[in-house]
């Protein structure tokens, strides 16, 4: 009777460890399932981050091209300036020999 007993007792503990065993390895599944999740979900964001850098790369050089174009529109809007001056210098130098002429 006390083998039965002790035999009993065994079983019902192996099944106890078989039960905890089921829900280690269900536990081990989930961990591996949400371990594929974040690393699905960090490639994501590892190429938007790609993506966004070359929008970066895009812009700035935009805006280099940019400042460019503003650096020669400046410039000539210096030449221009000194252009009209001197066309103004002899508008001024030409009216002075004109009016060294009398009718």
């Amino acid at each position: 009777m006390q083998i039965g007993a002790a035999m009993e007792e065994q079983n019902e503990g192996s099944k106890q460890i078989i039960e905890a065993l089921k829900d280690l390895n269900s536990s081990s599944v989930d961990v591996h399932t949400s371990s594929k999740e974040m690393t699905a979900n960090s490639n994501s964001i590892v190429t938007e981050m790609e993506t966004l850098k070359e929008a970066t790369d895009i812009m700035t050089t935009s805006m280099d091209e940019m400042s460019v174009g503003a650096e020669k529109i400046n410039q000539t809007g210096v030449s221009l300036k000194d252009i009209s001056s001197r066309v103004k210098e002899s508008i001024i130098k030409i009216g002075s020999e004109v009016d060294l002429f009398k009718v």
